[in-house]
């Protein structure tokens, strides 16, 4: 024998009960489900950097796994003031930086702190220039490409006070530095402030170096910063980041 299954439909209040009951559960079960999601859920930290040799190994510890679920977004980008206006709009948690535009930043009033050192310069910034100019003192009127909101302009100031020479002396060019490549292929410039690995092809192709980091050791570090508010809601991350 079967037992008598009731029937919701006796009456308005019934069915109304009844409604109301269902329409209670599912609720409940979405927000446990909305809310089981949202615990699961960690948008990732977003690192821009250039394409400086120093900063590869971010991208190593990415490509051996080492990153493996850590949330976690790496952005090459084309230039170090890409990566500032990055840090500038939040659109960056952390980035790559020389230690003087990290300083420029803080200056700027933007809420960043250094939380790594990932390399000291010895050589791999520098000063190239087409044959004819024999020494940093022959600058004085020609064409020199630098970035100017970066490391770059950092070093051109050093490389001209080693001859006396102001950058009124010469024609600033500015140059990002995905164009430095193509502005001395097209003879746009006369000299070049660049690094590796820009560098290595210059000199690969014979361009002669006036001027480099490591005639002003300790000068050029390479550090990687992050917005406090990173570091304020995603430490634990950060300190994952930094052992991998």
């Amino acid at each position: 024998m079967h037992s008598a299954v009731p029937n919701i439909a006796d009456s308005p209040a019934k069915r109304t009960g009844w409604r109301r009951t269902c329409i209670a559960l599912a609720l409940a079960s979405c927000a446990a489900l909305l809310s089981a999601c949202g615990a699961r859920y960690e948008p990732p930290l977003t690192v821009g950097t250039n394409t400086w040799t120093g900063y590869e190994p971010l991208y190593l510890a990415r490509d051996l796994g080492l990153h493996e679920g850590l949330p976690l977004r790496l952005v090459e980008l084309g230039s170090t003031t890409q990566s500032m206006d990055g840090l500038r709009t939040g659109r960056l948690d952390m980035a790559g930086l020389t230690l003087d535009e990290a300083l420029t930043l803080v200056q700027e009033g933007i809420p960043i702190k250094v939380i790594w050192v990932l390399d000291i310069s010895q050589g791999a910034d520098a000063l190239v220039a087409r044959y004819g100019v024999a020494g940093l003192a022959d600058l004085r009127g020609r064409k020199v490409g630098v970035e100017q909101t970066a490391v770059g302009a950092y070093m051109l100031n050093a490389a001209l006070a080693k001859t006396g020479l102001r950058t009124t002396d010469i024609t600033v060019v500015p140059l990002p530095l995905d164009e430095h490549l193509t502005a001395w292929r097209e003879s746009r410039v006369d000299a070049l402030v660049t690094f590796d690995p820009v560098l290595q092809v210059l000199r690969g192709e014979g361009a002669p170096v006036l001027f480099d980091s490591s005639a002003i050791p300790g000068e050029i570090v390479d550090v990687l910063v992050a917005r406090t508010d990173a570091l304020d809601c995603c430490t634990q991350r950060i300190s994952q980041l930094l052992a991998a």
